[in-house]
């Protein structure tokens, strides 16, 4: 019985994003920012990784607050990437990608080939969202 108080209260948590370029380039710039919806503001993390090889990750998680349960603020990102040739890209806006409960707080933004970025959490389904050519 406790469990299902614990999943019904609104909780915080501290979890940790990485980026993986999988994008088959070299990425000049990586900037992924967490906000949340906090009661009149918004609560923005922002990471800046540069220089990202094809086929690595970043070795030290961002970290960044998160809040489960019932009531608890929205989890939205943006992405923007410049490859090494100098296009830039970005994810539409601010998506909505929620972390759950039963997640660990590790969150993965995985940036593959099709320009597309992949938001992958330890249980949740996560979220798929599209670079588009906005520069």
């Amino acid at each position: 019985m406790n469990n299902v108080t614990e999943k019904a209260l609104s909780t915080d948590h501290t979890g940790y994003f990485y980026v993986m370029n999988c994008s088959l380039q070299e990425l000049k710039s990586v900037t992924v920012t967490h906000s949340t919806d906090y009661p009149h503001e918004m609560r923005h993390i922002t990471a800046d990784y540069s220089k990202m090889k094809n086929m690595s990750t970043s070795k030290q998680g961002y970290p960044f607050p998160y809040e489960t349960g019932f009531l608890s603020h929205f989890d939205y990102w943006t992405v923007e990437v410049e490859t090494a040739s100098g296009y830039k890209y970005k994810t539409n806006d601010y998506f909505l990608c929620n972390l759950t409960y039963d997640d660990d707080g590790f969150v993965y933004m995985a940036i593959l080939p099709d320009l597309s970025v992949h938001t992958m959490f330890s249980y949740s389904t996560g979220c798929v969202n599209h670079l588009i050519n906005k520069f």
